[in-house]
C-alpha cells in the first residue's frame, strides 16, 4: 500500500479473554500495538481499509 495512514489519537488499553476447552481454561491477553486507517481504499460498503496490529500474550 502507497497511502499514508490516517493519524488516530493515541490509546492505552489492554484486554483480556479466558478460553475454555475441555475443562481448561486459558487467559490471553491482546495488546493493540498499531492501528493504520487508509481513507484512499475501500470497501464495496464504502469503509476505509483498516490495518490492526496486536499482541497476543498467553
Amino acid at each position: 500500500m502507497s497511502s499514508k495512514p490516517s493519524k488516530i489519537r493515541s490509546f492505552k488499553e489492554e484486554k483480556e479473554t479466558k478460553v475454555k476447552v475441555n475443562d481448561k481454561v486459558i487467559e490471553a491477553k491482546v495488546i493493540v500495538t498499531n492501528i493504520s486507517v487508509y481513507g484512499e481504499y475501500r470497501d464495496p460498503f464504502g469503509l476505509p481499509c483498516v490495518v490492526v496490529n496486536t499482541v497476543v500474550l498467553y
